[in-house]
């Protein structure tokens, strides 16, 4: 799902929330985790950068998950051997998770000069729909669901920090930075890899077409 809200008085700030955890492929032929999660948002970020600018003060808020810690090692190939999907060795929810916060850091960079603040975010583990989804029929989802429900946060709490990270003042003095809990928080060392985030913005642009 991506939620984009825009105030086009001059005042513009983007929410992006995307976030999917189902195996699968794009139209483009990309890992549908890694497109949905990390490419997409990346191409609409970039093609609303103008209008941002030109909105100042504003902000960009991506959705990312404590899972990106577990990511492996990037792997840029565009193809192996079965050709089934463009860019293999990217599939997977934690790596996806990871080029959020890579791309986070990398655009806060480039837009270090201006009015434009950005952050990631990490809403807690939140019980959605999709939660419903994964769980097959029978016993085991009549147990699971009300033992999901009592241990994850509700969405009303899961934004709690996206509306932090959109309207507190404060947020402004930590662009770049992760946040859990309304808070900035340290985050996995490789979310802070200069030359890997380069590298994925300039994969990026590539996938994108931009």
């Amino acid at each position: 799902m991506m939620i984009n809200i825009l105030y086009l008085f001059f005042q513009l700030e983007p929410v992006v929330l995307a976030g999917i955890g189902q195996q699968g492929k794009t139209e483009d032929g990309f890992d549908l985790m890694f497109g949905v999660n990390h490419f997409g948002p990346f191409l609409l970020t970039n093609l609303l950068l103008d209008l941002l600018k030109r909105s100042a003060p504003s902000r960009i808020i991506n959705l990312t998950s404590l899972a990106h810690r577990f990511s492996p090692e990037f792997d840029f190939a565009e193809a192996d051997e079965t050709g089934a999907v463009r860019y293999p060795k990217l599939a997977s929810y934690p790596i996806s998770k990871m080029a959020v916060n890579l791309f986070t850091h990398e655009l806060s960079r480039r837009l270090a000069d201006t009015q434009v603040t950005v952050c990631s975010i990490h809403p807690g583990i939140v019980y959605t729909g999709a939660i419903d989804g994964l769980l097959r029929r029978g016993c085991l989802r009549k147990l699971l669901i009300p033992l999901f429900r009592l241990l994850m946060r509700t969405p009303d709490a899961g934004a709690q920090c996206v509306i932090h990270c959109a309207i507190d003042d404060s947020v402004k003095e930590h662009t770049g930075a992760y946040f859990v809990d309304c808070q900035p928080c340290n985050e996995a060392a490789m979310a802070t890899d200069e030359a890997l985030a380069k590298q994925l913005w300039e994969v990026s642009c590539q996938a994108t077409g931009l």
